[in-house]
């Protein structure tokens, strides 16, 4: 991987003069292409982006951090279970049978959650970008420390230990560095990067590549601790 070193705050004043565009999502994303330059501005109360919204919008209206702290919100929202979020959730056959026989014993439901992969699938609710792709919510126990999962799936260079279908990821432009970073001088929280990511799917000879925003912190107390990635 092409790491960018920067000091924690370094390049959260900067903006891309240059004009360059990036495909962000990849063919997943219906191949919008966006320059980096912004005048947009994105809505900050909604977990969703409108249609008529989206093609004025660039890489640098999600950098800005009301955004980045949107888009955590959004994801929280999004995982939801309480009915009220924009993603309508299904459990499979096997998370549908686990849930009917919780008994709410604590230390069952812990055994239960380090044997198996709770899984659900959903669609958004109609008006949002995107909102005919599928997405897919998972639960489950995994045998590292919240951080250390975060900082391994925001390295680049380690990718492939988890992701065996990605060629190798690049970190196209690197915002700000450490999952536990604050930068007095904007209040910006977190790392925050756009990589590029080569992967080769199964059953085809295409190696596609996806450009993606990717941000992760620690979440406050207030905010029900651990950590926290989009």
């Amino acid at each position: 991987a092409v790491l960018l070193h920067y000091s924690p705050c370094d390049g959260s004043e900067e903006t891309f003069s240059r004009r360059t565009t990036y495909r962000i999502g990849g063919s997943g994303w219906g191949g919008q292409r966006v320059r980096l330059a912004s005048t947009s501005v994105l809505d900050h109360s909604r977990a969703c982006v409108p249609e008529n919204t989206w093609a004025d919008m660039d890489i640098d209206t999600f950098l800005e951090p009301e955004s980045v702290d949107s888009l955590v919100r959004s994801s929280l929202e999004c995982a939801g279970m309480d009915g009220a979020g924009p993603v309508v959730w299904s459990p499979d056959k096997n998370t549908a049978k686990l849930l009917e026989g919780e008994t709410g014993d604590p230390a069952e439901w812990r055994q239960t959650l380090e044997d198996e992969v709770l899984v659900w699938t959903g669609k958004f609710r109609p008006g949002c970008y995107g909102a005919a792709l599928p997405v897919i919510r998972s639960r489950g126990i995994v045998g590292m420390s919240p951080r250390d999962l975060t900082e391994l799936i925001m390295d680049s260079s380690r990718v492939r230990l988890y992701n065996k279908m990605s060629l190798g990821r690049d970190d196209v432009r690197v915002v700000q560095t450490g999952v536990d970073t604050v930068c007095p001088d904007t209040g910006r929280r977190g790392e925050t990067k756009v990589v590029r990511n080569r992967t080769k799917p199964p059953l085809t000879k295409k190696t596609l590549d996806f450009v993606t925003m990717m941000h992760a912190r620690r979440m406050e107390a207030a905010e029900g601790g651990g950590y926290v990635l989009v």
